[in-house]
């Protein structure tokens, strides 16, 4: 697994007059596509970390992380005009420095375009995998907590727009998190896999109804926008 490289950029929020946001962003990690450069077909998906609330027309300095460094590298170099926002930005910046290594700078030699038809592709295949993700969730070929955990891992990789539709899948991911479902139930005593299943189906029960509607309402949105 890849560690996050990071690059040091500015970060300033258009005021609510010209389209910005009404309120600050608070002092936590911002999780937000990038737009880079004028070229708006080039998009990336990192973390700004906020260390204060920052206000609309304020300027800061803040770090970027990006999981993938060796896609974006050759897109970004000291003076790159960045836009935050997968729609309409809400602010913009510029990058100030790279902590990169020098292959990672290079990338994989891809043209822009030829970079941008690989993203496409991804995205396309994240949202197939999600719509099969909620099928089995929904059609109850999957387990509750495990089928969450697909839906979230694939909606990631789809970078499609929908907002607060993970919203229930994130609350409920982040109560049964802890629990092993799948291939890692064998590296666990089966005493302490008797306890957590136990503990696991009654989070389940409660929360297996909003999950079921909150699948359905997904899928559907999928379907509309890809089909």
């Amino acid at each position: 697994m890849k560690l996050p490289r990071h690059a040091l950029a500015t970060v300033e929020l258009y005021r609510p007059e010209v389209g910005g946001r009404a309120g600050p962003l608070l002092a936590r990690p911002w999780l937000v596509d990038i737009r880079i450069g004028h070229e708006t077909r080039i998009r990336y998906h990192t973390r700004v970390d906020i260390e204060e609330d920052l206000y609309p027309g304020e300027v800061r300095r803040a770090y970027l992380a990006f999981g993938y460094p060796d896609r974006v590298g050759p897109l970004l170099q000291p003076g790159t005009q960045i836009f935050y926002g997968s729609g309409r930005p809400v602010g913009e910046g510029t990058i100030l420095e790279l902590y990169f290594s020098d292959d990672e700078r290079k990338g994989d030699g891809l043209s822009v375009d030829e970079r941008i038809a690989g993203w496409e592709e991804n995205k396309r295949i994240g949202v197939e995998n999600t719509k099969k993700a909620l099928d089995a969730l929904i059609e109850r070929r999957t387990g509750l907590t495990e089928g969450i955990r697909d839906v979230l891992r694939w909606a990631n990789e789809a970078r499609r727009p929908v907002g607060s539709l993970l919203t229930p899948f994130q609350a409920v991911d982040s109560e049964t998190k802890h629990f092993p479902v799948g291939d890692v139930r064998q590296y666990w005593h089966e005493h302490r896999l008797v306890a957590l299943d136990a503990e696991r189906r009654v989070l389940e029960d409660r929360h297996e109804a909003g999950i079921m509607q909150a699948a359905q309402r997904l899928r559907k949105f999928l379907s509309t926008k890809t089909e």
